[in-house]
């Protein structure tokens, strides 16, 4: 139980963008999840703490740390749940892979996502999935896929629940169509 309120503290930290003070709080978290059998809370820790990593610039962590949460939900129960960490911790390899400028691998890890998204159906994260791929597009230079891409995250209407997503999707489209 203490691991869990150690990593909603450092999710909260982390979505304030204070990642110093995630990365500690999850630290922590991990520290007392390693003392129990919780292989969900395990995987939500790992998730959250690659992400805080990868906010920090500490690339090859965030990576480290990626593939030990996909190591463990893949030994772990297959639920819809641990599904949607696998998304979280294959979202933060993508990411990190754009910023390396590897968008090959990037490409795979948001396809794979959009996979995973369409399965489970998930409308929110198959967009978050196709808005990654869309920035792709954009670092490339391919501006009409990139148009194509926001478009198609768009037809998710308000069922996406990511507003953030939403509004991103319209501020590139106003950047592309600026072009």
């Amino acid at each position: 139980a203490l691991a869990s309120v150690y990593r909603l503290i450092g999710r909260i930290l982390l979505d304030m963008g204070k990642y110093d003070l995630a990365v500690r709080s999850l630290a922590k978290a991990l520290y007392k999840a390693g003392q129990g059998d919780d292989r969900r809370e395990l995987v939500r820790i790992l998730g959250h703490t690659a992400e805080a990593l990868y906010g920090q610039g500490q690339y090859d962590e965030a990576v480290e740390v990626c593939h030990k949460g996909l190591e463990r939900a893949h030994q772990a129960d297959g639920s819809h749940e641990m599904q949607r960490l696998v998304i979280d911790l294959t979202n933060t390899l993508g990411k990190v892979n754009l910023y390396r400028e590897d968008y090959a691998q990037a490409r795979e890890h948001f396809r794979s996502n959009s996979r995973l998204a369409e399965a489970g159906d998930w409308p929110a994260e198959k967009a978050r999935a196709l808005f990654n791929l869309g920035t792709i597009a954009v670092q490339q230079r391919d501006y009409g896929q990139a148009e194509e891409i926001f478009l198609r995250c768009l037809s998710f209407g308000h069922t996406t629940a990511n507003v953030l997503v939403r509004a991103s999707v319209l501020l590139n489209l106003a950047v592309i169509y600026q072009q």
